[in-house]
């Protein structure tokens, strides 16, 4: 009978990398037998057994006890201890930070604000808010940061006029060396988006396939932007810039220019335009607006559309009042995927 090859290395990175596929492989299935796991990791079954003792040992991974017979053996059933690990997400506003500590089903442990005061940099402000998490939850594995400005891949901060001291900031590998945990540092848009595509995944009725593609186009008096989800996932485009549609041009002046200058009824000629040529491009399942969009708006947004496009080729509208709630939920499903990523083997 021939063995299966573990990947060779230091038995330390070789011992983290197969906990965490495990871990990874928990996770996605919900429960599993050690058999199961050996075929779904590629571990062998000795060290998947080894492991999986260590791990229910330490309460990381919990006994359910025996799974129903198929005519053999019976085996036993493990699942990931859900509650012994805790995700951070972070929001960053002008005159605040707001947090929120998840387990790994996403369900709020504890919440709160942090006031912006003159005296203290943004940088300090995080720091402080962090540390007092860290040092009051145990098991964080992951930290998710939303701001108000573009993110590079690399998670290098630009584009973020209401907090200049992060200007060309790169937050997440300053984080990653503070903390030493996974850090994920996303564009607030593009977190609302990602929030508000979860929700309805959640709440999903008839065919859920339809609804990976996703514009969210966050429009106020100074400016818009725009999260764009392609195939379930954030577009963020060759240089994390896909979605900053206030750049886009009209005629010789900015959207976000003109928008500044119209009166309603131009401001919302404007919008329909965008949003044509956006659908135009993107052919999304759905249009969320938000930020200050209101619904009779979005309803002459979307009239408008259906006269500069072929009728079935229009898709759903949606308005969101307050986009907190999508925002955190973003950020939370976010930092959930990105656990044990970088410990997957390719």
């Amino acid at each position: 009978m021939t063995q299966k090859k573990e990947p060779t290395g230091k038995p330390a990175v070789i011992k983290e990398v197969n906990i965490g596929l495990l871990k990874d492989a928990l996770l996605r299935l919900g429960q599993a037998t050690r058999v199961t796991l050996a075929r779904e990791t590629g571990i062998s079954q000795p060290t998947v057994n080894f492991l999986i003792k260590e791990l229910t040992q330490k309460n990381v991974v919990l006994n359910l006890g025996m799974a129903d017979s198929t005519g053999g053996r019976r085996a036993e059933l493990y699942t990931l201890n859900l509650k012994q690990k805790h995700l951070v997400s972070v929001i960053v506003r002008k005159d605040a930070l707001e947090y929120c500590v998840w387990d790994l089903e996403l369900n709020r442990e504890t919440e709160g604000i942090f006031a912006k005061t003159d005296d203290v940099s943004y940088t300090g402000l995080l720091m402080g808010l962090l540390e007092k998490i860290f040092a009051g939850t145990d098991g964080i594995e992951s930290v998710t940061v939303g701001v108000p400005g573009a993110v590079s891949d690399a998670g290098q901060i630009f584009a973020i006029p209401q907090i200049p001291e992060w200007e060309q900031f790169p937050l997440k590998e300053y984080l990653r060396e503070q903390f030493d945990v996974n850090v994920t540092v996303v564009n607030d848009i593009n977190a609302v988006a990602m929030g508000y595509l979860q929700s309805e995944c959640k709440s999903a009725c008839g065919d859920a396939t339809r609804r990976k593609e996703l514009i969210y186009l966050h429009v106020t008096k100074g400016g818009m932007g725009a999260g764009i989800i392609v195939d379930g996932k954030l577009f963020g485009g060759h240089g994390s810039f896909a979605g900053e549609v206030g750049y886009m041009r009209v005629a010789d002046e900015s959207i976000e220019e003109r928008l500044l200058q119209g009166k309603d009824g131009e401001r919302t000629e404007i919008l329909a335009r965008v949003v044509t040529n956006l659908i135009c491009v993107l052919d999304p399942w759905k249009i969320v607006l938000g930020g200050g969009v209101t619904e009779k708006q979005a309803k002459e947004i979307r009239q408008k559309c259906q006269a500069y496009l072929p009728m079935r080729e229009v898709p759903e509208f949606t308005v969101i009042a307050d986009g907190i709630e999508y925002y955190f939920l973003g950020l939370g499903s976010l930092g959930l995927d990105s656990l044990d990523r970088e410990l997957k083997l390719s």
